[in-house]
């Protein structure tokens, strides 16, 4: 994924979650973002199964068919739900960072697309979600909603997210530093 040229972008998906909505499953979506000078700064995700929309913009908060969102406030890493999407590559990587979680987490979960699990990190319903080889319209509207609900968003170097990188962790902030800290450890750089 490369960044954007400075300006306004508009990131739009009519079916984001396409094999879902093809298998019958109801995690698709619309997806709309604004991204200005490779900040997103408007989000509008609507999911017609179950008439649910989550909008956020910058600096005014995320909110879920109008109730407001909030991270998790977990501290302790074993006690995380962590998310993620499986790369197309990189198996070996994928699996060794899978592997240093399962030691120290929960749970995790594995879905596509990536908006779900940015959903549902951004309500509180799990802790973290982490992916390589992410790609921009998968995730921008998700990062807006996860940090306007307040959770923390970086690539897996600890370099905050913007188009052009190549993999994200976003997670509640009392777990951030700890998960990406066993990712980097596991190559994930």
């Amino acid at each position: 994924m490369t960044a954007l040229p400075p300006g306004e972008w508009w990131a739009v998906d009519p079916t984001e979650g396409a094999v879902n909505y093809v298998h019958g499953m109801d995690q698709w979506a619309v997806t709309v973002t604004l991204i200005t000078d490779n900040v997103p700064v408007l989000a509008v995700v609507h999911q017609p199964v179950g008439d649910r929309t989550w909008t956020a913009v910058r600096g005014a908060g995320a909110f879920r068919n109008g109730e407001p969102l909030a991270v998790s406030v977990k501290t302790d890493v074993d006690a995380a739900i962590v998310t993620m999407t499986q790369p197309r590559t990189q198996n070996r990587r994928f699996g060794d960072a899978v592997a240093a979680l399962l030691d120290k987490v929960l749970f995790i979960r594995s879905t596509v697309p990536s908006t779900f699990p940015l959903l549902d990190l951004a309500g509180g319903h799990v802790d973290a979600y982490w992916q390589y080889e992410c790609d921009l319209i998968g995730v921008a509207a998700g990062v807006l909603l996860v940090t306007e609900a307040g959770g923390v968003v970086t690539d897996l170097l600890g370099e905050s997210w913007k188009p052009g990188c190549t993999d994200i962790l976003a997670a509640a902030p009392g777990l951030h530093r700890e998960l990406l800290a066993v990712l980097h450890g596991e190559g994930a750089y």
